[in-house]
C-alpha cells in the first residue's frame, strides 16, 4: 500500500528513500504547497501522552495529479487505494467548505484514528471517519474518540452502503 505510507508525511523517512537531504524535502513540500498541489492537514490532540501529534497527513488537491503520480487509472472498484481516494476526495469536499486551519485528523499511540476532526470557533466540533465500504469502519477507534470527546458529532461516511442499490456518498 503505496499511499499509506505517503499519506502520513515522515520526512525523515521520506528524505532517506529519496536520499535527499531534509531541507530539500522541506523545499519539496512546501513548493508542493504553495503551488496548490498537496495540502496538510494536522494532528487533532489535548492529551499529549496518549495522542500523536507529530505528522500531519498529505492530500493532493488534484486526484488526477494524484492517480498519474501512483499511476492507476483503473476502475475504481478494482483499485487497492479506493479507501485512501475516497478519503482524499472527502478531503477535497471539507476543503471548500473549512478554513485548513479547520481541518485536523486523530491518531492514538494505540492505533485508533479518526480521518477528519473539525473545530470551528462557534463551538461546532465535528468528526467523520470516511471509508469506502461501511464494513471497514471500526467502531473501537469511534468510542475511544467519543469517551475523550464527548461534546464531537461523529460522522461515517462511506462511499457504498450494503442496504442501498447505487453508489452514492452519504453522511
Amino acid at each position: 500500500m503505496f499511499w499509506k505510507k505517503i499519506s502520513n508525511l515522515n520526512k525523515n523517512e521520506l528524505s532517506k528513500t529519496l536520499r535527499i537531504d531534509n531541507k530539500t524535502v522541506d523545499n519539496y513540500i512546501l513548493t508542493l504547497q504553495k503551488c496548490f498541489h498537496i495540502g496538510l492537514v494536522r494532528p487533532f490532540y489535548k492529551n499529549l501522552r496518549k495522542e500523536l501529534i507529530k505528522m500531519p497527513k498529505i492530500y493532493f488537491n488534484d486526484l488526477g495529479l494524484r492517480n498519474a503520480f501512483l499511476n492507476r487509472f483503473y476502475p475504481l472498484e478494482n483499485r487497492d487505494d479506493k479507501g485512501a481516494l475516497i478519503e482524499n476526495y472527502f478531503y477535497l469536499r471539507l476543503s471548500e467548505i473549512y478554513d485548513p486551519e479547520e481541518i485536523k485528523f486523530w491518531r492514538t499511540a494505540d492505533g485508533d484514528e479518526i480521518d477528519f476532526i473539525i473545530t470551528e470557533d462557534s463551538g461546532d466540533n465535528k468528526a467523520f471517519e470516511v471509508k469506502f465500504h461501511e464494513k471497514e469502519y471500526r467502531i473501537n477507534a469511534f468510542k475511544n474518540f467519543i469517551a475523550q470527546y464527548p461534546w464531537f458529532s461523529f460522522n461515517l461516511i462511506a462511499y457504498h452502503f450494503e442496504n442501498t442499490s447505487n453508489w452514492l456518498l452519504k453522511y
